[in-house]
Parts: structure tokens; sequence; C-alpha cells
């Protein structure tokens, strides 16, 4: 399930103080609020990892104590200001037009791949690999595109095309649930191959090999 990027953003911004209100407002308190912040960090890791003897361990813990402490006020406003109703509007407005465009993409994406499955029964391989192509570039994780591709490189005599196909297929994370279309594929290949070969006239044939 996608998480829409404003949910994923005031979570962002929630972690660092100021930072919010850097990012929504352009404030310069936020600035500096955030440089601060990080001022204090750094030197807290110094004087407690690297240069121990500067400090006493109580300063130290009372240090980290003050970082706690910065942190939980950072954290509280920018959930305050997230919460304010100017902010909501706009997030709401951004999570519709982000559902939208991907609405819109999943459906551009199911149209072109109905018109490929049309031109690859109708045995129009060229209108097919442009369609094909547009669809993985609209999303290159497509695995049944990358598979039907395959068959049309096999279909128009591109033997070392389908076969780079295949095996970028088999290197691809969720190929899993395929192996067995892959696997018939590249059958297919071989048959075709074997075939292609058996037709050639012996000298040809040995030239070939």
């Amino acid at each position: 399930m996608l998480i829409p990027h404003t949910a994923l953003r005031s979570c962002v911004l929630c972690c660092w103080p100021g930072l919010s209100q850097l990012w929504l407002r352009g404030s310069w308190w936020g600035l500096l609020f955030a440089m601060t912040f990080a001022a204090l960090i750094n030197f807290q890791l110094a004087v407690s990892l690297v240069w121990q003897e500067w400090v006493d361990s109580t300063t130290v813990t009372v240090g980290w104590g003050v970082v706690v402490a910065v942190w939980c006020i950072g954290v509280w406003s920018a959930k305050d200001l997230m919460e304010s109703p100017s902010f909501r509007h706009t997030a709401n407005e951004d999570d519709v037009n982000f559902d939208s465009r991907n609405s819109q993409s999943l459906n551009q994406r199911e149209k072109l791949f109905y018109r490929a499955q049309q031109e690859y029964l109708c045995r129009n391989w060229l209108e097919t690999e442009h369609l094909l192509n547009e669809l993985l570039r609209l999303d290159p994780l497509d695995l049944e595109c990358q598979l039907m591709i395959a068959a049309v490189y096999r279909l128009t005599d591109r033997p070392e095309q389908a076969r780079r196909a295949l095996r970028h297929l088999d290197r691809m994370d969720s190929s899993g649930k395929w192996k067995w279309e892959i696997r018939q594929e590249r059958e297919k290949l071989n048959r075709t191959q074997q075939a292609s070969e058996s037709e050639l006239p012996d000298g040809l044939l040995e030239t070939a090999a």
C-alpha cells in the first residue's frame, strides 16, 4: 500500500526540532532552532565519546537531559503546527492530488496493457513492442510486460534480445511467481532457435556454430 507523501513528510518533519517551521513556513527562527539543536547534539557526542576528559560525567548527563528536553519541545511545536487548520487543509489537498495522480497512472497503464494484448493477438509485433516499451517506461518493474516483450523478441527473430530480457526477469526480486512462465518462454525460445538452425544448409550451420 502506498503511503501518502504528506503523512511521510509529517513524520520526517517532526523528528528534528525547527525543521517543520523552516520547511513549511520558511521561518528563520526554525532555521536557528534546527542549527542550535545540531550544534548541541554534536557537542554532546564529542564530550561523551571523544573528549571525555573535558567535562565531568554529571555535566554530560545534564547535557543529554537538555538535548532530550529540546527535542521534546521541537516535536511538540511541530505537532502543534501540523495540527493547525491551514496545514490540515493543505495536507488534505496534497493527499487528494496524490491519490488522483496515482489512480490516473494506474488507469493509463491498464489501458496501455489492454491495447498491447490486442495488438499481440493480432500479431502486430511492432505496435505491441512500442506499447510495451511505453509501459516499461512508466513501470520498469512490470514483470508481465517484461515477459511479453521477451515473447515479442522471440517472435520477431531476435533471440539474443529475448534471452537478455529473460535474464533480466530472473534477476528481479519479485520474479518468483513467474518462474514457470519464464521457463516456458525460455523453452519456446530454445525450440525456435533449434528449428531455425535445423533448416540451415550444412555449410551455413557449421559457420553459425
